[in-house]
């Protein structure tokens, strides 16, 4: 397993919450916005901004959409050659942009919707400043401030639909939509002097109340639906399955770890955990395999290769394969500067799915109950090489 670290032993590199894989390309941020082979993890292009990218970024329309600073910039996917960029505020690390055909929905100090190929700003709304990604559906924008209001804003010209004034949390997660329903985590009291969170289920239309689930404490992550479900992850280690119409409790299984969403993929939650990335039967929450990595974030799965960004690696883990064993000890340890070399994994691509093999400890195996799922394979290669030049800068952001 590679480490984002350079040859001068600087601080490690921290990645952002997940990393955006898309037409064989993995973009990374860090120091710098990085463009990874999914082949075999080399350097396609690396872009330099005067800061550090701290958000995950977004791809459309052939270009990356990113933060950086106060500033939000458009990059070309082929070279990473800068396209556009507007001011975004001096909110500290925003969550990622939304998508949505051809505009980009960028928190920050305001809510902005630009358009994703020009740049131009369609509109922008100023609440008490926007941390949170915003989710997009059905001509409406949902976001959340920093002070406890939820509003429900037109896609079209930002006007107001409706909106909850000072909902009871300290904490409020970015949303998420599915079918015409809009869910929201809201962590703790706005005094501080309560640690209890609620889901809340809203109809998008009206902002109704559906159901409201206060079953935790302490921060819990952004809620994910799926199916007749909705999965979310507490800071006391239990992921929760709840019914996506009633809220009720279908089942719950502890994963030590930290609260980032979890993602659902053909059945199976995966979930980062304490040093460990858990896959766990979305059906009834048994867990069908763990793998050893450190601070694991939020994953991507594409074609059949799961992209698991951590504070200073990525690794890619086969998906179609058998249940797995945990990648051992030493693929997983720090390496000396004179180990952190380009390295090639043998590749086979079929129909789409990568699998990579490089001796036996990467391959799969069968698991005691023979469940079939994701499995650890061979981490991306090159991407030490990729990232030496960590220092570099381009002053002239224009």
């Amino acid at each position: 397993m590679k480490r984002f670290e350079d040859s001068e032993g600087l601080s490690p590199l921290a990645l952002p919450d997940s990393a955006p894989v898309v037409d064989g390309t993995v973009y990374v941020g860090g120091e710098d916005l990085y463009a990874l082979r999914t082949s075999d993890g080399s350097q396609r292009w690396q872009a330099g901004f005067t800061n550090d990218v701290e958000t995950t970024p977004a791809v459309a329309n052939g270009l990356v959409l990113v933060e950086s600073g106060q500033t939000f910039y458009a990059v070309n996917t082929t070279d990473g050659t800068k396209q556009w960029h507007q001011p975004r505020g001096t909110i500290p690390r925003p969550d990622a942009a939304t998508v949505a055909g051809d505009s980009v929905y960028v928190p920050g100090n305001d809510l902005f919707k630009f358009d994703v190929d020009t740049g131009t700003k369609h509109w922008q709304f100023g609440p008490s400043g926007v941390p949170r990604s915003p989710a997009v559906a059905d001509g409406r924008v949902f976001v959340p401030d920093t002070i406890g209001n939820f509003f429900a804003r037109s896609a079209e010209d930002g006007s107001d639909l409706w909106h909850y004034e000072s909902l009871n949390g300290s904490k409020l997660k970015a949303p998420a939509v599915d079918n015409d329903t809009v869910y929201l985590s809201v962590t703790g009291d706005r005094s501080g002097a309560a640690d209890l969170s609620i889901i809340n289920a809203f109809d998008v239309a009206t902002g109704s109340v559906r159901w409201r689930y206060g079953g935790t404490t302490g921060e819990i992550s952004t809620v994910t639906p799926a199916g007749n479900s909705v999965y979310v992850k507490d800071a006391g280690g239990a992921l929760i399955a709840l019914d996506a119409s009633s809220g009720k409790e279908r089942w719950t299984t502890q994963v030590e770890g930290a609260t980032d969403r979890p993602i659902v993929v053909n059945g199976v939650v995966l979930v980062g955990g304490a040093d460990q990335l858990v896959a766990v039967d979305a059906s009834n929450g048994d867990i069908r395999w763990t793998a050893s990595l450190q601070k694991p974030k939020v994953p991507a799965v594409v074609d059949g290769v799961v992209y698991v960004p951590t504070d200073n690696t990525i690794t890619a883990l086969a998906h179609g394969a058998e249940a797995s064993e945990t990648p051992s000890e030493t693929e997983t340890s720090n390496q000396s500067t004179s180990e952190r070399q380009t390295q090639s994994s043998a590749t086979n691509e079929t129909e789409g799915n990568v699998s990579r093999s490089t001796d036996a400890a990467d391959s799969s195996s069968q698991s005691s109950d023979g469940a079939s799922g994701f499995g650890p394979a061979a981490a991306l290669a090159g991407i030490a090489g990729a990232l030496m030049d960590r220092r570099r800068r381009v002053a002239d952001e224009d």
